[in-house]
C-alpha cells in the first residue's frame, strides 16, 4: 500500500502537468519553473518512493529525454526545449520502465492528431503544441505503473 507522501506527490506531479499543458497550449511555451518543479518531485520521491531506484530514475531522465532532443537538434523548430525537459523531468519521476509506455503514448497521441489535422482540417496548422501529449502520456504511465 502506498503511503500518503506518495499519493501526495503524484497529485503535485499530475498538477505540474496539466499546468506544463495549459502553458505550452495558450503560449507554446513550457517554462523553466514547471518543469523545475516537476523535477523536484521526483526528488521528493527518492524519499517516498523507493522503487524505482536512482539509477532508474536517472535512465529515465536520459532515455526520455534523449529521442526529443536529438529531433530538436537534428530539425531545429521540430520540438522544443521545454518538451525535452518535460519528458527528462518525467522520466526522472516515473523511472525507465514507465517512460517508455509515457514517450510512446504521447507521441501516438500526437501523430493521431497530425493525421485528425491533415485529413479533417486540410493541414492549416502546421504546428502543434506538443507538451499536453506529452503530458497525458507522462500521466498514462504514471497510473499505469500504479497499477490503475
Amino acid at each position: 500500500m502506498k503511503e500518503t507522501g506518495s499519493y501526495l506527490l503524484d497529485v503535485l506531479f499530475m498538477g505540474g502537468l496539466i499546468t506544463a499543458s495549459l502553458c505550452d497550449f495558450k503560449k507554446r511555451k513550457i517554462p523553466d519553473a514547471i518543469t523545475g518543479f516537476l523535477f523536484l518531485t521526483g526528488v521528493a520521491a527518492l524519499f517516498w518512493m523507493p522503487q524505482p531506484s536512482i539509477k532508474m530514475r536517472l535512465a529515465g531522465a536520459f532515455i526520455a529525454g534523449l529521442p526529443l532532443f536529438a529531433a530538436a537538434v537534428c530539425r531545429p523548430g521540430a520540438v522544443g526545449g521545454g518538451d525535452v525537459k518535460l519528458m527528462a523531468a518525467g522520466g526522472f519521476f516515473l523511472g525507465l520502465s514507465a517512460v517508455w509506455d509515457s514517450l510512446a503514448f504521447g507521441m501516438a497521441l500526437a501523430g493521431g492528431y497530425c493525421l485528425y489535422l491533415m485529413l479533417f482540417r486540410n493541414g492549416r496548422e502546421r504546428k502543434i503544441a506538443l507538451g499536453p501529449f506529452l503530458s497525458m502520456g507522462l500521466m498514462f504511465g504514471m497510473f499505469r505503473s500504479m497499477g490503475a
